[in-house]
């Protein structure tokens, strides 16, 4: 790697030569950041910006990740300020935790697994606006959480909602009312919980419920029609779950972006019958 080439083209223009070519031909990232050392920085900052289990568009995998974190080869701040989004797949409670703690300034995280609350005892740095989770084993001691959960806008549950009479659902409700950025939540939820989900979460505008992905769409559930709130919106489960979310940290179309479309349109009238709270392929998103 040379350190001294001379510049052929302003540097404005040469680095966003070099991260447009990185971000359209991944492939060529190997060769990139050996061509120079501004190359190399601003190469790797692509290279790590987004990670996801198996490296999906263009992402780095996050085993690379995790490797390049155990080696020590580089100082905390360079993961701290390259890193925004993370998937984390799988891990033990110490690895999570050095994961996270090195990569304090993630803009988006899901985490695939189960985890408890010690996981983020201490990472007050941590303050992600989209998180992906499993809720259930944290409302053991959900102060511990909540520095992590304060700017939270964008919140996916992969857990199913108690029904109504389940002793846990007080416990539910309280944690997400606690949540003052909160504005999106998705989760499997019983439709009758879905008004008390909106009268407690003040600044809810969007409530996705997700539904089974293998059962017919349309859904045949009577009871979806009886949530009368445009802001209650039923999707599938979707199998592509991981593309979703990468299109999700590009600013694409993802799931969120559907619902926010699908609100709008249906405030604005275009969606018949009124009381329809699912995406169908007519309305074109």
């Amino acid at each position: 790697m040379s350190s001294d080439s001379s510049p052929c083209f302003p540097p404005e223009l040469e680095r966003e030569i070099f991260e447009t070519t990185a971000y359209l031909h991944p492939d060529s990232m190997p060769s990139l950041v050996f061509v120079c050392r501004r190359a190399y920085d601003w190469v790797s900052r692509i290279k790590y910006h987004t990670v996801a289990p198996s490296g999906l568009q263009s992402s780095c995998p996050f085993h690379v990740l995790r490797r390049a974190i155990q080696s020590n080869s580089k100082p905390t701040s360079f993961f701290r300020d390259r890193v925004r989004h993370l998937f984390i797949p799988h891990g033990s409670t110490d690895e999570l935790r050095k994961t996270l703690s090195t990569c304090s300034s993630i803009k988006t995280l899901a985490i695939g697994l189960k985890v408890g609350p010690s996981v983020f005892r201490g990472l007050d740095a941590l303050m992600p606006s989209r998180l992906n989770i499993r809720l259930v084993p944290l409302l053991d001691n959900t102060d511990l959480c909540r520095p992590t959960f304060a700017f939270v806008t964008h919140l996916r549950i992969l857990d199913f909602m108690p029904m109504v009479s389940d002793p846990n659902m007080g416990r539910w409700l309280s944690f997400l009312s606690s949540l003052p950025a909160l504005t999106h939540l998705a989760i499997i939820i019983a439709i009758r919980v879905a008004s008390d989900v909106f009268a407690l979460c003040k600044n809810l505008t969007v409530l996705v419920h997700l539904g089974g992905g293998w059962g017919p769409y349309p859904p045949e559930d009577d009871e979806l029609t009886f949530v009368d709130d445009d802001r209650f919106v039923y999707m599938p489960i979707e199998w592509d779950y991981l593309d979703d979310w990468v299109t999700g940290t590009r600013g694409g179309l993802d799931f969120w972006a559907r619902a926010d479309k699908f609100i709008a349109m249906k405030r604005r009238g275009k969606i018949e019958p009124r009381s329809r709270c699912w995406i169908e392929e007519s309305d074109g998103i």
